[in-house]
């Protein structure tokens, strides 16, 4: 092998020397390196949205925070007006009341059955009455507004002949009282998870 061939062959032998070296780097080292950039640059064009979504996030986190509360204060109220034993007599009296400062004459009212639900128990009371429609009217909104939560189950109004400004009325109302453990032991859970 003379001079020449010995310098050709280390200037081949080099350079694939070099194109082996920029194939392992480039397979090895810039690949991964391009890769991993890539998924930084989607990394941070998430982020990116994600900041700019943040004044909405904290605006919807708010909203909810005071329906949250919103709704635990409706509760409270609700369980307030549900007593934990029926006190029939209370709510006939309450009812009796109602009427007489609506203009309502009652003809009979009685506690009928008693219901149990999952959460609480109610009973109805039937109520036979008469009385001038806007009498009538200021009676079921009165109703409404008593401490204890009650409900129309039914109303049936019927007209007299001849015309009166009277009306005959069967009322059928649901009271609730004395609310179950279930519900105290279930809200516990979900408080304390």
């Amino acid at each position: 092998m003379t001079a020449k061939h010995f310098v050709w062959t280390m200037h081949v032998l080099g350079a694939a020397a070099t194109a082996i070296s920029v194939l392992v780097f480039g397979y090895f080292v810039y690949r991964p390196l391009s890769n991993s950039a890539a998924e930084v640059e989607r990394n941070w064009i998430d982020n990116a949205a994600l900041l700019s979504s943040k004044d909405e996030i904290q605006q919807t986190r708010s909203r909810l925070r005071k329906t949250l509360a919103d709704n635990e204060r409706s509760l409270t109220d609700l369980n307030a007006r549900i007593p934990e034993t029926a006190e029939q007599a209370d709510f006939l009296g309450l009812l009796a009341e109602s009427a007489e400062q609506a203009g309502i004459e009652i003809q009979d009212f009685r506690p009928m059955r008693m219901i149990e639900k999952d959460y609480h128990h109610e009973f109805e009371v039937h109520v036979v009455g008469e009385g001038e429609y806007t009498g009538l009217c200021h009676f079921l909104d009165k109703l409404r507004q008593l401490s204890r939560l009650n409900r129309v189950q039914s109303l049936t109004i019927n007209a007299r002949e001849p015309v009166s400004e009277h009306y005959p009325f069967v009322l059928v109302l649901r009271v609730y009282f004395s609310p179950l453990d279930k519900w105290t032991r279930n809200k516990k859970v979900i408080e304390h998870g």
